[in-house]
């Protein structure tokens, strides 16, 4: 853990700098209206703000950190402060502001983000009128731990190799890259002519930009905005790959909101795509004809070098909140035996393993996911509309949900095991080769079910009955700890606990089916 800078790369309305950094949405804050022209947010996003302040933190490196801050606040309605990491919003506190004209007292706290494209923005807004004060303290900003897999930003400015038509460079005010088709773009033979193609944009449409990259070969992301006139609904984004052009996409009535009385923007778009290494273009191009304009806010381009990628993630999957199907389970039940066990660091309450409850919970109930987990913007749905189709059988037929399926299990497991006493082990009875797997493979299966059998039972209890402390952790602990000292005490377990994360020990769909079960009763009743 280490301390970073304090002081901000720049402050948009009311804020000063002297032993931290103080942001306030009293007198000298911007409106709501201009706070959005730096960021890639929409007033859906912020519900009811009217004005407000941010400092902006550049050049961070990819990592998770904690903020520490304080909150004081006089008169006017309930305010928030926010982060943004440059791609989602979180609030971090909401405060209910006071009738008098005295500040409250200080309210301490911090907030762990994750920074993947270097920046950091912390603001405090006001909401629902513009009366008050409410005034941020940022006192300090730590780095916890690098990501697991940490990208590679491409600098929209600096990395710029070519540009060609209307392309305008990132600027302290619009701090995003705009490339657009309407006034200075050119034909889209022009375009062709300069990457040395084949009519490939001509047979697409007429006219538009572009401008050029040198990325390495890996798994590449963009952040954007799509912006239109109302009249001009027929142009597009694409990007080359360096073998391929790519449609990123377009107009999207579903996705688009009003920005000015005749232009509509999107929210915040990811287009992801792999590269072969060497130039990308990015192109926006009108397909149809040249009335109307549309232009592109690119806000990051980040890249993930093969060797990153491989060493720390898997492939997209079908069902991408369902991976957390081993994940979460076995961690929460993990933690449930340490706690009945006494191991230290690990207490024994309903409060201790709540955040693994609230996972399914959030999620499924009340869209409160990774997307959206504070549940002010339009809610993540996505667990309970996977949730409508998924099988978890037939998920483990795809790869990459298979590997992070049984690499997590397998991994949890091991732990388990290794936590036994070897000198209060029994011994096993002679018995062949073939008998002493089957009786290891049994063991493990049993353990495995215990455990999403013990998290289910827990969440029936929504977590806060005592007879769950007092029965039903008690029984989930004993009968793991049972299969937990069977396998301890097989010779060879480590190899079969290695099969077992490479997804060659057999489940068989009845044991799929209820572990599917179980992780579903672990998210609670509402």
């Amino acid at each position: 853990m280490k301390t970073v800078q304090v002081k901000p790369s720049k402050i948009v309305g009311s804020g000063m700098t002297l032993h931290g950094t103080r942001i306030s949405s009293g007198s000298g804050d911007k409106s709501i209206k201009s706070l959005l022209k730096g960021l890639p947010l929409m007033s859906e996003d912020m519900p009811g703000a009217t004005e407000g302040s941010y400092a902006q933190y550049q050049s961070l490196e990819p990592g998770v950190y904690r903020v520490s801050y304080e909150l004081r606040t006089q008169g006017g309605e309930e305010d928030r402060a926010i982060c943004w990491n440059g791609e989602e919003l979180q609030v971090v506190a909401t405060v209910k502001n006071s009738a008098t004209k005295n500040f409250h007292p200080d309210a301490a706290g911090t907030v762990e983000v994750e920074v993947k494209y270097g920046v950091l923005i912390i603001g405090v807004v006001d909401t629902g009128d513009k009366r008050g004060e409410t005034q941020l303290d940022i006192l300090k900003i730590e780095k916890l731990q690098d990501l697991s897999v940490s990208p590679v930003s491409v600098g929209l400015q600096s990395d710029v190799k070519t540009m060609v038509g209307s392309v305008k460079l990132p600027t302290d005010k619009k701090p995003y890259l705009e490339i657009s088709c309407g006034s200075k773009d050119v034909p889209s033979q022009v375009l062709d002519t300069h990457m040395q193609w084949d009519s490939l944009l001509q047979e697409r449409g007429t006219e538009g930009s572009l401008c050029t990259f040198n990325v390495p070969k890996g798994n590449c992301e963009i952040l954007w905005q799509f912006v239109s006139s109302d009249k001009n609904q027929n142009d597009r984004f694409y990007v080359w790959n360096g073998a391929e052009l790519l449609d990123a996409d377009g107009y999207d009535d579903a996705d688009m909101v009003r920005l000015t009385r005749s232009a509509r923007i999107s929210k915040l778009r990811k287009f992801e795509f792999e590269s072969d290494g060497g130039q990308i273009a990015l192109v926006v191009l009108d397909t149809q004809n040249k009335s109307g304009s549309s232009y592109v806010r690119v806000h990051h381009v980040a890249c993930y070098p093969n060797s990153e990628k491989q060493a720390g993630s898997q492939p997209a999957v079908k069902y991408p909140a369902h991976t957390a199907i081993a994940e979460t389970p076995m961690e929460w039940a993990s933690y449930m035996y340490r706690a009945y066990q006494k191991h230290a660091g690990y207490d024994y309450s309903l409060d201790a393993w709540q955040k693994h409850f609230d996972f399914g919970y959030n999620w499924y109930w009340h869209q409160m996911g990774p997307e959206d987990p504070t549940g002010t913007g339009d809610g993540d749905n996505r667990l309970a509309m996977e949730s409508k189709n998924f099988k978890l059988s037939e998920a483990l037929q795809e790869e990459s949900f298979k590997a992070q399926f049984f690499e997590e299990i397998g991994l949890q497991l091991a732990e388990l095991v290794s936590d036994q006493n070897p000198d209060q082990l029994n011994q096993l009875p002679d018995m062949s080769a073939e008998e002493l797997r089957s009786l290891q493979i049994n063991n493990i299966l049993m353990a495995v079910e215990t455990c999403y059998r013990g998290v289910s039972e827990v969440g029936l209890y929504n977590n806060i009955d005592d007879v769950i402390l007092d029965e039903v952790v008690p029984n989930f602990g004993e009968e793991l700890h049972t299969y937990l000292e069977r396998i301890a005490s097989s010779p060879g377990w480590e190899e079969v606990l290695q099969e077992l994360q490479s997804g060659k020990v057999e489940f068989g769909e009845k044991l799929l089916d209820r572990i599917q079960t179980y992780w579903q009763d672990s998210w609670g009743i509402d």
